[in-house]
């Protein structure tokens, strides 16, 4: 069962995110919105890059696409974590830190000394972890909104003011 598990985990992991998306489109709010479709476009990004380069482009044992594409999720998520008045896209932004960081030690390491399993295991869990923390953000969004109605999608900091000097969310 497990051996099935792991030949399925990427087709679950895209299921997951495509069923998200599609909540998200339904029931959530613009942050939701937005941290699904970061999700979901990570994985259009990933297929797009492997089928127009026919492989990857790799440089001192770091594959350059994977980078560019993780850097770009990083500073979405991280726009998004700065703004929304919810916690759990800092807690993606985080994950997606640490994927970002397993070039530098794959970079590092170079002739493989260490070996390949740290690598791994930075380089895959923390998206695992997003799609986990994504879903936990939209039930309680959902849940806070049937609990205690509509509540601000941004931050009242970062929202722009009107002249009279009400926020504007």
């Amino acid at each position: 069962m497990f051996e099935t598990l792991m030949d399925l985990r990427v087709q679950l992991q895209t299921a997951m995110i495509v069923i998200l998306f599609l909540a998200a489109l339904r029931w959530g709010a613009v942050p939701e919105k937005l941290v699904a479709g970061l999700l979901a476009a990570m994985i259009v990004f990933h297929v797009g890059y492997h089928s127009l380069v026919g492989g990857a482009i790799v440089l001192a044992g770091v594959d350059l696409g994977h980078v560019a594409i993780d850097l770009a999720l990083l500073v979405a998520l991280g726009a998004v974590a700065l703004h929304a008045n919810r916690v759990y896209p800092l807690w993606l932004t985080a994950a997606q830190l640490i994927s970002v960081f397993s070039y530098a030690y794959r970079y590092l390491d170079g002739e493989g000394q260490l070996g390949r399993g740290p690598y791994d295991v930075m380089a895959t869990l923390p998206f695992y972890l997003c799609v986990l923390f994504a879903w936990v953000g939209f039930v309680r969004h959902v849940l806070r909104r049937r609990h205690h109605g509509d509540y601000p999608s941004w931050s009242a900091a970062t929202a722009g003011r009107h002249r009279d000097g009400s926020v504007r969310n």
